[in-house]
């Protein structure tokens, strides 16, 4: 991966000390920022030599637009825990931007995300994972179909020693320009897989579901569930991404490592993307199997079109993201039916959504009116996050929760952090969930989360495919 020359060090440098004048001057820290035209880079090769020297970073391979970001390297932070806002980190984020020092093809960005229930109740498996963090990373690489750009950025403060800094950067780019080793392979399963609850208690809180929906209780709730499996050695993360996208092109590929834990995935939903006022998203719910052959897909495809449960379930997301976009002042148009989003085991039914907002509005205090959906919460939020904490029997961490990026425009993406793995040496925890409305069938909602498991335990696999527990 290419590397500043010379005269942009010294660039570098002098904005630097530049950065911490100012901060004596004003008496706080200030944001300086430097954007420079750099190569088409592989992302899941730097992947692998970040994952190689324990370094932390953050990946977001987003469709439509297609765009790349990498972040890497320890960098100051936007954080939040119990409760905070979204929206005030966006305004934290603001505040950083007043009197910043930037150059260059690009201003600063920030990569990040936060957990689907910042109030339930947390395992220490999710530890290393705050309620939510936007983190302005020291290397910010950005790939777009219009060109490529290297960010250098840093939060200074007066007393910033500017060479431990570049010494720390530049460290960085050593460490980056060292490949790492390409073996594919991934180490056997060892021992029995271990569920958050048995599948028996599973499916008795989806019948309990279904009992409070029918009394008026809830109106939906989404239930999930995690299976733990055990390997007899380090889960390679770069080979698994690459595995991925190439089963899916068409999804967003994440993955975040903060110490000793990675989440990752390739997730076929966007929460929102906000440019120049615009925001889309769409809303993705109902779900069945793809086919044999193509006869058989499509007959699945038409009866999930034609499902009055499947219906029922995607147009309570579609009304709720309507409702959350005119909370905000926008005007919202989707499209009038559903269409059929196609993936490698599962079909979807997805609704196109685009909304115009003032150009005040940044994209976390959009995914703060957003999140959770009913896609994977319920609808009736309140009942429905109530009804999770006490019946769901796991910690969902980041899984389901928002994961993307933000520039000095509170401009963004977020996707829906989905078809994921948290992985923590030899330890994958796979994540799954489903709907649940009034006719819902309890085995059905368990054999669908099977079938949403089945695409990261085969990506896990060596040689063939299996069927998850």
């Amino acid at each position: 991966m290419s590397r500043p020359d010379a005269e942009q060090w010294e660039r570098w440098c002098a904005m630097l000390e530049q950065g911490c004048s100012r901060a004596a001057r004003e008496g706080r820290q200030v944001l300086v920022s430097l954007a420079l035209p750099c190569e088409p880079f592989d992302a899941l090769t730097q992947v692998a030599t970040a994952e190689a020297h324990g370094l932390p970073y953050a990946l977001l391979e987003s469709r439509e637009p297609d765009r790349v970001l990498l972040g890497v390297g320890r960098g100051s932070e936007l954080l939040c825990e119990h409760g905070a806002s979204l929206s005030g980190l966006s305004l934290r984020w603001r505040q950083w931007q007043v009197g910043a020092l930037q150059e260059g093809v690009s201003g600063p960005l920030l990569m990040g995300g936060a957990r689907f229930d910042a109030a339930a109740p947390r395992h220490s498996h999710w530890g290393e994972f705050p309620s939510a963090v936007m983190t302005l990373y020291p290397l910010q690489w950005l790939q777009a179909p219009d060109g490529c750009c290297l960010l250098l950025q840093a939060w200074v403060a007066a007393d910033c020693d500017v060479e431990a800094l570049l010494n720390r950067q530049q460290t960085l780019f050593d460490l980056l320009g060292r490949p790492a080793s390409t073996v594919e392979a991934f180490a056997e399963p060892v021992g029995t897989d271990q569920p958050s609850v048995p599948a028996a208690q599973w499916q008795a809180a989806v019948g309990e579901a279904v009992q409070c929906i029918r009394r008026g209780e809830l109106h939906k709730v989404v239930l999930a569930r995690h299976v733990l499996r055990r390997h007899s050695a380090p889960i390679a993360v770069a080979p698994l991404l690459r595995r991925l996208r190439k089963r899916n092109p068409s999804a967003h590929l994440f993955a975040i490592r903060r110490g000793q834990s990675c989440f990752l995935g390739a997730t076929p939903e966007r929460l929102a993307h906000l440019q120049g006022g615009v925001v889309s998203t769409h809303a993705l719910a109902g779900t069945t199997a793809r086919g044999a052959d193509e006869a058989s897909d499509g007959r699945l495809g038409q009866a999930l079109m034609a499902s009055a449960k499947e219906r029922e379930e995607h147009d309570l997301v579609v009304r709720s993201i309507r409702q959350g976009l005119e909370r905000l002042g926008a005007s919202v148009q989707a499209a009038d039916a559903p269409e059929l989003r196609r993936l490698p085991t599962l079909q979807h039914l997805s609704t196109p959504i685009e909304a115009e907002l003032g150009l005040q509005t940044g994209v976390l205090d959009v995914i703060e009116q957003l999140h959770p959906t009913p896609a994977v919460a319920g609808a009736g939020l309140g009942q429905a996050l109530a009804f999770i904490r006490q019946h769901e029997g796991l910690d969902r961490g980041w899984y389901a929760g928002p994961v993307g990026w933000m520039n000095g425009q509170a401009e963004g993406d977020f996707v829906v952090a989905l078809r994921s793995v948290l992985v923590q040496g030899a330890d994958a925890y796979l994540y799954a969930g489903c709907g649940v409305v009034a006719d819902s069938l309890p085995e059905h909602e368990y054999q669908e989360t099977c079938l949403k498991l089945s695409g990261m335990f085969n990506a896990l696999q060596v040689g063939h495919e299996v069927a998850p527990v």
